[in-house]
C-alpha cells in the first residue's frame, strides 16, 4: 500500500477522534515515533510516501492508541515543566496541574536562607523532584527521591541521567518508613488519591500503575497517613508540605492537617496544598 505521511496523518486523525480529545496531535506524534522525524519536518514532508517499515510501525502505534492506550506509554516521553521525561507502564503520567505543585515548592525555596534538603515522596518518574534540582541547579539543594516501587524508581534514576542530574538520593520506602523525616525542608508529594469507586474515572488511566493511582477511604488513606508519619516524628520545626489532590479532598486535608498541626499555615491553589508547619 503506498501512501504519503500527510494522508496517514488525516487517516488516523478519523481513526482516533472517537478515542482521543487531541486525535491530530496523537497521529502526528506516532508518525514522528514511526519515522523519526520531528512534527516540523512531518509538515515539511508531508507528501513522501512511507517505507513499508514505517508504515507497519505507524500502525502499530495506532492499533495501540486505539485500545486506548496512552499516548505517552507509545512514545516513552512526556514533557513536563520544560523537560522530557522518560515514561513507561511502570510510572504515573506527570499531569499538567503538578506543574503547579512544582512551582509553588520551587517558589517556597527560594524564601529559605539556607539550602533546603527537598523530599520527592511517591516519586514516580522523578518530575517533581528533578524539574525542582534542575530549577535549582545553581544552589546546593540536596534532593532525595523516594518510592515503595522499584520500577519506578529505575525509571527516575533514568531521567535523572537523561537530565545529567547528579548527587540525587534515591530510598525505596513506603511512605515515610525509611527516610530521616529530620533532614528535610520540603516535602513534595503526589501520592494516589484516586478512590476506585468514583463514577468519573477515565478509561485512558486503566493503563496507568493502580500502586500509583488508587488509595481507599475516598483516595485519602495514603494522605492520611503520610501526615500522621510527620506528626509522630521528629521533624523541622518549618517543614513545608506540598501536597496533591483532588480540588474536592482539600476540605477534609484541611481538617485532619488542623487537627494534627496546630497553628498549621494552609494555601490550596487548583490541585495542590501548601502546609507550612
Amino acid at each position: 500500500m503506498i501512501i504519503d505521511i500527510a494522508t496517514w496523518i488525516l487517516n488516523a486523525s478519523q481513526v482516533l477522534r472517537n478515542v482521543s480529545s487531541s486525535p491530530h496531535l496523537d497521529a502526528e506524534l506516532i508518525m514522528s515515533l514511526a519515522t523519526q522525524k520531528s512534527r516540523e519536518k512531518l509538515l515539511v514532508d508531508g507528501n513522501k510516501r512511507l517505507s513499508t517499515m514505517q508504515l507497519a510501525r505507524a500502525n502499530y502505534y495506532l492499533h495501540l492508541r486505539k485500545h486506548l492506550i496512552p499516548i505517552a506509554y507509545i512514545t516513552h516521553h512526556k514533557k513536563f515543566y520544560g523537560l522530557n521525561f522518560y515514561v513507561n507502564k511502570h510510572v504515573l503520567i506527570p499531569r499538567p496541574e503538578t506543574e503547579n505543585l512544582v512551582q509553588m515548592a520551587l517558589d517556597h525555596a527560594k524564601t529559605l536562607k539556607q539550602p533546603p534538603v527537598i523530599l520527592d515522596l511517591g516519586c514516580g518518574s522523578g518530575c517533581i523532584g528533578l524539574s525542582l534540582k534542575h530549577a535549582l541547579a545553581d544552589t546546593n539543594a540536596s534532593f532525595i527521591l523516594a518510592d515503595i516501587s522499584s520500577q519506578a524508581l529505575k525509571i527516575a534514576k533514568k531521567n535523572a541521567k537523561r537530565f545529567k542530574l547528579n548527587d540525587v538520593k534515591f530510598v525505596k520506602s513506603n511512605l515515610l518508613k525509611k527516610i530521616d523525616l529530620s533532614e528535610i525542608d520540603i516535602l513534595c508529594a503526589n501520592l494516589p488519591y484516586v478512590d476506585r469507586a468514583w463514577d468519573f474515572i477515565t478509561a485512558n488511566t486503566k493503563h496507568e500503575p493502580k500502586l500509583a493511582l488508587f488509595a481507599r477511604k475516598n483516595g485519602l488513606e495514603l494522605i492520611e497517613k503520610t501526615l500522621k508519619q510527620i506528626s509522630t516524628r521528629p521533624h523541622k520545626k518549618h517543614l513545608a508540605v506540598f501536597l496533591e489532590a483532588d480540588p474536592l479532598q482539600m476540605e477534609d486535608i484541611e481538617k485532619m492537617v488542623l487537627k494534627l498541626f496546630r497553628g498549621a499555615k494552609i494555601k490550596v491553589s487548583g490541585f495542590t496544598m501548601q502546609i507550612l508547619l
